[in-house]
């Protein structure tokens, strides 16, 4: 077989000859022995009769030699794709669509349809028996003078060597493939010109289609998403083909996601070779946001991924903020120098809310600052409230503009914003509360007695007044701790409190360096539940992902919870925030999660079913855009033992 170079997303197509690869050399656990054609076709068209049997349209199927009619107005043809060219590109797709066919299309029309079915190769011993008697043959062959070996025998060979080295030693997943031509018009007369015009066309490229003479029904139940006919697979076997020949047709892009530069994405779980390692360009598309979304399980590898952008990230130059649940990134931190913030509620440091940010020079920023206050003031105290009555918002609307005046704040003179100081905090405003005697105040007052005045004082002991000096340029690296521990439904609560105060002070530091324009900045959140559970301050982390770009920035966030971006618990700032992240990181996580993502982040079947199958694996897909890739971290030891994460006992990937 001659060398065909690759370019861009052309992949080989293994051939796996018809010996019986794909039907009688290997045996595959999850396929049944092919039942003969003859009596196959015979029990197909005696079980598949109406469309109640076919799941298609309401109304009538009706059955002619080679195609179906439907509700007697559309008439079908389904043409099974039986071999397939040497190489495939995604051009293959397409190129139904030529123009020699579309000028002459219109009336008609085609659509591909591609099955993808896991099988899980046995090497048992019929199978190690087959290899070494085709071994042996060829040897044989080659030995006497002037012969060579018989084609077939040298393709079968091939590919069980192929498949042998790639399921032993390259982990390689392998499935079934059925392609399917579908065409559709409104006359026989003009079905039979489409098919003819198809098949010239088709037959160019190197593929050969059946006619399916009579099983038009089954057919046409395979290739319409709620009506597949496994009985049609046993009697017509699929090509089977490894996911590389798979990378070509489906989802997953071979690594054509990297162009080797950039921060280290991970090596394509396909590969074993230094050339299967993704990188992504950040510098790319400049006009487009960078934000990272990273989905997962517990304990599946979302937290050694997390760690791995901030590394990559502190690598290329960025200055990163990581908000830090549990602890977790303090060795990382000594690591690189970087600033430890500690406010968590054992500390009892916070950022105060009321604290007015000095003005940076930049009026679009400057002119904000009062109204950036406002909100955070708001914002915490939603989230200590767990929502709120609009009589209770109304409540601490006004015991805010009561604690501006207090300390001569006029919200439209900035002048006197700075002569604030310190004066207007969160224990201010608590004060002011108590004195509006309305019900609402009363019952807000009521509800966050315990964080003031009760044994969750400490939440607002220390007050951070000296935190914009501690923020210095020079500092690369900062990370807020801001909880104690995961899965603590008091400290989930404190946690998510200190995680909004730090944002508003890291958002400061963002705006400062776009003022700059010497460095990019990027900020991560672990365990991002906590934030996206409360409406507003999931709102806020939607504004922060949609603007941060504009300020040559970008946002990374981590969450086992796919409830606050799809289902009962999402708000539409956590649903707007898979909309704004360009780069999606999926691990292994429950089918109640992998089901919302599916349906509501339009993620395909194909990988779908890669993620289900990869639990305790580490390995990942990575969306951008449009194009996936299917991936784990290959990471030195030393970075191992830095970006350790609570339970990780193996190697990541």
């Amino acid at each position: 077989m001659n060398k065909i170079p690759r370019t861009g997303w052309t992949v080989f197509i293994r051939y796996f000859d018809s010996l019986g690869v794909s039907r009688w050399i290997m045996r595959r656990s999850n396929n049944a022995t092919p039942a003969s054609k003859k009596s196959g076709s015979r029990r197909l068209v005696q079980k598949t009769g109406v469309a109640e049997r076919v799941g298609l349209i309401v109304g009538t199927v009706r059955r002619g030699k080679g195609y179906a009619v439907v509700a007697n107005q559309v008439f079908t043809a389904t043409l099974l794709i039986r071999s397939w060219p040497e190489v495939v590109s995604p051009e293959f797709i397409p190129s139904l669509q030529h123009p020699a066919i579309k000028s002459e299309q219109g009336d008609f029309t085609i659509r591909l349809t591609l099955r993808f079915v896991p099988a899980r190769i046995v090497w048992d011993w019929k199978a190690k028996s087959k290899f070494r008697r085709l071994e042996k043959s060829i040897e044989a062959s080659e030995a006497k003078s002037g012969e060579t070996s018989r084609p077939e025998e040298l393709r079968a060979y091939r590919s069980m060597e192929y498949l042998r080295e790639r399921t032993t030693y390259d982990t390689a997943d392998i499935m079934d493939l059925w392609g399917f031509v579908t065409v559709t018009a409104r006359s026989k007369q003009a079905l039979d010109k489409a098919i003819r015009l198809v098949k010239d066309h088709i037959r160019k490229g190197g593929v050969s289609l059946e006619y399916l003479s009579w099983e038009q029904l089954p057919a046409l139940q395979q290739v319409h998403a709620l009506g597949q006919n496994r009985e049609f697979y046993l009697d017509w076997p699929g090509r089977l083909v490894d996911d590389k020949a798979a990378a070509a047709l489906n989802p997953f892009t071979s690594g054509s996601l990297s162009d080797g530069t950039g921060i280290y994405a991970g090596h394509r779980v396909a590969g074993r070779s230094p050339r299967s390692a993704t990188y992504l360009d950040l510098d790319r598309d400049e006009e487009k946001n960078k934000n990272f979304l990273i989905l997962g399980a517990t304990g599946e590898g979302k937290s050694v991924k997390m760690k791995n952008l901030t590394f990559s990230f502190l690598t290329e130059g960025y200055r990163v903020f990581q908000l830090d649940v549990d602890g977790e990134y303090r060795a990382l931190c000594d690591e690189a120098g970087g600033l430890w913030i500690d406010h968590t509620f054992t500390s009892g440091r916070y950022s105060d809310p009321l604290h007015i940010q000095r003005p940076i020079l930049v009026p679009e920023y400057d002119l904000q600052r009062l109204a950036l206050a406002n909100a955070s003031l708001r914002r915490t105290a939603s989230l200590l409230l767990g929502g709120w009555t609009p009589e209770e918002a109304n409540a601490v609307d006004r015991a805010l503009m009561t604690t501006w005046e207090k300390v001569k704040v006029d919200m439209d003179r900035p002048d006197t914003w700075d002569a604030a100081g310190d004066r207007a905090d969160i224990h201010l405003w608590y004060k002011m509360l108590g004195k509006d005697k309305s019900r609402a105040a009363g019952a807000v007052r009521e509800k966050l007695w315990q964080y003031f005045e009760g044994s969750m004082r400490n939440l607002f002991a220390r007050p951070e007044s000296n935190l914009s000096d501690r923020l210095d340029e020079s500092n690369r690296f900062t990370v807020f701790h801001v909880s104690q521990s995961v899965n603590n439904e008091a400290d989930d609560l404190t946690g998510a409190v200190k995680m909004s105060l730090a944002l508003d002070s890291v958002w400061r530091e963002v705006q400062l360096e776009r003022a700059r324009g010497e460095r990019w900045t990027a900020v991560g959140a672990d365990e991002g539940q906590r934030l996206l559970l409360n409406p507003i301050a999931s709102h806020y982390m939607n504004l922060l992902a949609t603007t941060i770009r504009k300020w040559n920035g970008l946002l990374y966030l981590a969450t086992n919870k796919t409830s606050v971006l799809f289902g009962t618990e999402a708000t539409s700032g956590g649903s707007g925030l898979w909309s704004n992240s360009a780069f999606k990181v999926l691990f292994w996580m429950e089918d109640s999660d992998l089901a919302a993502v599916q349906k509501y982040g339009e993620v395909p079947d194909v990988v779908i079913e890669q993620i289900r199958a990869s639990y305790g694996t580490q390995q990942f897909a990575l969306r951008y855009g449009k194009r996936w890739d299917w991936l784990r971290l290959e990471l030195p030891t030393e970075l191992l033992q830095v970006f350790k994460t609570r339970g990780l006992t193996r190697k990541a990937g």
